[in-house]
């Protein structure tokens, strides 16, 4: 059985219409304040009365009061208190996972940017990821930025924090998940399996996106089941690591759409 660390949850501002709005739709009991900002607000009528439904509290403040609040960002004119990401455990999806033979999970072998742990959520989002696997080191929080970057797509995809990465990885095997390490092809290395658009992602998947810079680590690249680069040409050393998520995820979900055809 997989074992997870749940820290407590600490809480912190999020703002921008979209960000609470979508808060609001998929974790309303995580919202413990609503921010209306005097003379800026627009369009924001139907997120104060959805507030009020979910009897969360609303108040209207000023730009001095908003400015202490979230500091130096455009806040659409509405903001929120969020009390903290709670992380789901395996527990949470296994039940979605035993149901589904092409189940899809993104382990990440420690990104510590917060705008591309944003974008590479709002990615597993937009292809219908069951889980984002997540380091408990070495590995950016979840916080404003990331639910800005991620457009509100945090509680779309379920977030499950483990203590290393090669434990992940053995323990999604166990579930008969393959696990694909994504690897940025320079030319030097050759791939007995090819690229990305070689590799057959068949039944449940398990794709390992390493940290920016080095990508994924020698350890875990030996204990993934395959290592397949994305191509380059014209002597780009790589892609940045939300981007290079973002093809493989679509190359998963173009092959899982053919196949339903």
């Amino acid at each position: 059985m997989m074992k997870h660390r749940t820290p407590k949850a600490k809480g912190f501002y999020i703002y921008g219409r979209n960000v609470v709005q979508e808060t609001l739709h998929d974790a309303p009991e995580r919202l413990r304040e609503i921010f209306v900002v005097h003379d800026t607000a627009r369009n924001v009528e139907n997120i104060v009365q959805l507030a009020r439904h979910n009897k969360i509290r609303v108040t209207k403040i000023d730009k001095t009061k908003a400015l202490k609040l979230f500091g130096h960002v455009q806040t659409q004119g509405i903001g929120a208190y969020y009390a903290g990401y709670q992380y789901a455990s395996w527990h949470d999806i296994q039940e979605r996972v035993n149901k589904s033979d092409r189940a899809l999970v993104v382990i990440i072998d420690g990104i510590e940017d917060v705008q591309n742990f944003g974008a590479i959520i709002r990615s597993a989002a937009a292809v219908g990821v069951t889980a984002i696997c997540v380091p408990s080191h070495k590995q950016a929080p979840i916080n404003s930025v990331v639910f800005t970057t991620s457009a509100g797509s945090v509680h779309k995809v379920p977030i499950i924090q483990f203590a290393g990465t090669n434990q992940m990885i053995a323990d999604v095997q166990k579930d008969d998940f393959w696990v694909y390490g994504i690897d940025m092809d320079d030319g030097n290395n050759p791939h007995p399996a090819g690229t990305i658009w070689d590799q057959s992602f068949d039944g449940r998947s398990a794709i390992v996106v390493g940290a920016e810079g080095r990508g994924i680590s020698q350890k875990v690249r030996e204990h993934c089941d395959f290592v397949t680069p994305i191509p380059m040409e014209n002597g780009v050393e790589s892609l940045n690591v939300s981007v290079a998520t973002a093809v493989v995820l679509y190359e998963w979900k173009r092959q899982g759409m053919v196949k339903n055809r």
